[in-house]
């Protein structure tokens, strides 16, 4: 039974695939994160995490969507950051942040800040160290209903367009939405995709967090409106998975790390209307 490796945010795990099928297609998506069978497992900071790896049996009918659900789960209650529900840009050494619900667009944003330019932290978690307030990549693979993959500026396509290369990802028009792109996995309602798949890269740490947009549906166009600081403090820990673990440290980080950042509103609008506020945003000097 083959035995997939991997260490997200400090926890080590050991997921044991009954079906070898679906091994491989865990290990392509979860690239970013695996370690050698034996080795020690990064934790905060580079140090080796303690203990032993939780072991997650994997069936040969399991859909790939629960297995990611309770990995991401999992390494969010173990983790010893402060992590905020957001999504995580970045471009130059220079982070930005979106916490908000689930359902307010975060992963449909993130993929397009992607297809923008933009490097990829996060669409589940912002995880600033505790001591230094750095920036942490989380780069778990992206799920995306196929309408929120048109709406991001991409579609998903098994069907080759007059004159279009090979099946894939490509620009919005080309093609239809829902088909398989290769490699890509389907769960019940959604493909779920790696980085690499919308030809991005995973940011590269040190990161420092530059801004915190506070994403908002209002009805009309994408647009940036300066945010009170506290409105920025108050959404950081009203969203964290993990102030409850150290309260006071939390309070006095998320005053720190957002007292020397920007804060904004993003009415969301558009999703790629939007990603293009947030690339002049992240690229604009100082």
């Amino acid at each position: 039974m083959p035995t997939l490796r991997v260490s997200l945010l400090g926890t080590p795990f050991a997921l044991d695939c009954a079906d070898p099928g679906l091994a491989t297609g865990l290990a392509r998506l979860l690239a970013s994160f695996r370690t050698a069978a034996g080795a020690a497992d990064p934790g905060a900071g580079g140090a080796p995490a303690p203990g032993a790896a939780v072991r997650i049996a994997v069936a040969p009918d399991t859909d790939i969507g629960g297995v990611l659900a309770a990995l991401n789960a999992a390494a969010l209650a173990r983790a010893d950051y402060f992590a905020v529900h957001a999504g995580v840009v970045a471009a130059g050494g220079r982070a930005v942040a979106f916490p908000g619900p689930s359902g307010i667009g975060k992963t449909t944003l993130t993929v397009a800040c992607l297809l923008a330019g933009l490097d990829y932290g996060s669409d589940e978690a912002l995880c600033l160290d505790w001591s230094t307030g750095a920036v942490r990549p989380y780069p778990r693979p992206l799920a995306l209903t196929p309408s929120a993959a048109e709406l991001a500026g991409t579609y998903l396509t098994g069907t080759r367009p007059p004159g279009a290369g090979p099946p894939g990802i490509g620009p919005p028009g080309t093609g239809p939405p829902g088909a398989d792109q290769p490699g890509a996995v389907r769960t019940a309602d959604e493909i779920v995709l790696a980085v690499a798949d919308l030809g991005a890269e995973v940011a590269a740490e040190p990161l420092a967090l530059a801004h915190v947009l506070l994403p908002r549906r209002t009805g009309g166009s994408a647009a940036l409106l300066p945010a009170p600081r506290g409105a920025a403090v108050a959404e950081l820990l009203r969203r964290s998975f993990t102030a409850h673990h150290r309260p006071g440290q939390a309070f006095d980080l998320a005053h720190r790390v957002v007292a020397a950042a920007g804060t904004w509103y993003l009415d969301l609008g558009h999703p790629r209307d939007a990603a293009a506020l947030v690339a002049g945003l992240i690229n604009r000097p100082g």
